[in-house]
């Protein structure tokens, strides 16, 4: 550390010795001389500490324990004090106890079930650097979220079942080709769920006021459909002859 600055080299920063400051800058925990964080402790050894007690880590059993590699990955930040402001936000000490005791298994998976959050995706991207989690692609796996919800919300299933097929044979199997390509799939995705909202729409509207599903739709509701202006950019594709 130059914490001082010298008389005789133009207020050149300088060390603590050098500017006769006594006062002593080496962290308590790791002997590194450093701004401390915490009762004479670095940032780094004060975020070790919290989250010894938080997971219950005991570092003489081994490294193997899911606690004691949250631990490693989460001290080993290059932005220590980013992790412990963070450690703050609401709800992300209940999640890492809950990764730590195994009630949420260490999966993409398991994430994938807790509801969406920055904080859940901020912790995704934290193990997935330090390869605790297998790295996917973002924008399909927010994607494919997405879709499990759409389906969900839609009770017919004369309209959700050719959606369904819709969405997957087309969409999903396109975009993963993408992404298996290495291609961006941010722009994809958007336009999926732009095609897959507009084709609810257009089925509901083709029971409720026609009394028809896809199978028997004509023509002419598709081009009633697209004339009715603000659904013009809705996809006719799916609903031409031979689908």
């Amino acid at each position: 550390m130059l914490p001082g600055r010298s008389a005789s080299h133009s207020d050149q920063p300088v060390c603590a010795d050098c500017a006769g400051i006594t006062q002593d800058y080496h962290c308590f925990g790791c002997g590194t001389e450093t701004e401390h964080y915490r009762q004479n402790t670095c940032a780094r050894c004060s975020l070790r500490n919290d989250l010894r007690a938080l997971l219950h880590v005991d570092e003489s059993q081994g490294t193997e324990r899911t606690a004691a590699k949250l631990l490693a990955a989460l001290c080993g930040a290059q932005r220590p004090k980013s992790i412990l402001t963070w450690l703050r936000k609401p709800g992300v000490r209940e999640l890492l106890e809950r990764l730590a005791t195994g009630d949420i298994p260490l999966t993409n998976e398991a994430l994938d079930r807790e509801p969406n959050s920055l904080r859940v995706e901020h912790l995704r991207s934290l193990l997935t650097h330090h390869n605790l989690l297998p790295g996917r692609d973002h924008y399909l796996a927010l994607f494919q979220r997405w879709l499990l919800s759409k389906l969900d919300d839609i009770d017919d299933i004369e309209v959700r079942r050719p959606i369904e097929s819709f969405a997957r044979w087309h969409h999903v199997r396109r975009i993963r080709t993408l992404s298996t390509d290495g291609k961006p799939t941010r722009g994809p995705v958007h336009s999926a769920k732009q095609e897959i909202t507009e084709t609810i729409k257009f089925l509901i509207w083709l029971k409720l006021i026609h009394g028809r599903t896809v199978a028997s739709r004509l023509q002419a509701d598709v081009d009633a459909w697209l004339a009715d202006g603000a659904q013009r950019d809705m996809p006719s594709e799916p609903f031409s002859s031979g689908r």
